[in-house]
């Protein structure tokens, strides 16, 4: 009896070597779109990459980035982690996800510097910096109204906080069930 390999097992090595069909290929209901031009270009991929560790011995690595920079598409899928509803969060990041809930611009505003930088997690190029640029963004993206966010995890090692979340962008609008 020959062993079943997991697809996701393809997923690193294909990332690594900038594998745009076998990506396409592994992710088949994703939405697919034709990059002219990519073949042999390099292609700079924003990655968060978190490691899980119990009882001192490293259990798992997660690699977290948008397919947007390889794809020119959203790869949505369902979510992976469950909701946990009364998760705390620190304040600020508490407050960042009320003002994306609310969908209120100025509020937002209210939690970054006035040189702050927000960089989207389709590439390096997609950045909004100062005032005038974030309230842009913001006025943009909560245009038809807030985004639902779910909490399903925080890590918080006192210097940094990392949260893992699931966002439905305008109810009326949400892909995935």
């Amino acid at each position: 009896m020959r062993r079943q390999t997991h697809p996701l097992s393809r997923y690193v090595p294909l990332l690594i070597d900038g594998d745009l069909e076998g990506l396409l290929d592994l992710f088949g209901n994703a939405p697919r779109t034709t990059i002219h031009g990519r073949r042999g270009e390099t292609v700079r991929l924003p990655v968060a990459i978190a490691a899980v560790i119990a009882s001192d011995v490293l259990t798992s690595i997660h690699i977290y980035h948008s397919m947007w920079p390889l794809m020119r598409a959203h790869a949505i899928r369902s979510p992976i982690l469950p909701a946990m509803s009364r998760l705390r969060l620190p304040d600020v990041v508490e407050r960042y996800h009320d003002m994306l809930s609310t969908g209120d611009v100025s509020g937002m505003l209210e939690q970054f510097d006035a040189d702050a930088v927000v960089r989207e997690p389709t590439g390096e190029r997609e950045h909004h910096r100062g005032r005038n640029e974030l309230l842009q963004f913001f006025g943009r993206l909560f245009a038809d109204g807030g985004i639902t966010v779910e909490r399903c995890s925080l890590t918080d090692d006192g210097a940094s906080t990392t949260t893992s979340s699931g966002l439905w962008p305008w109810p009326e609008r949400r892909n995935v069930p």
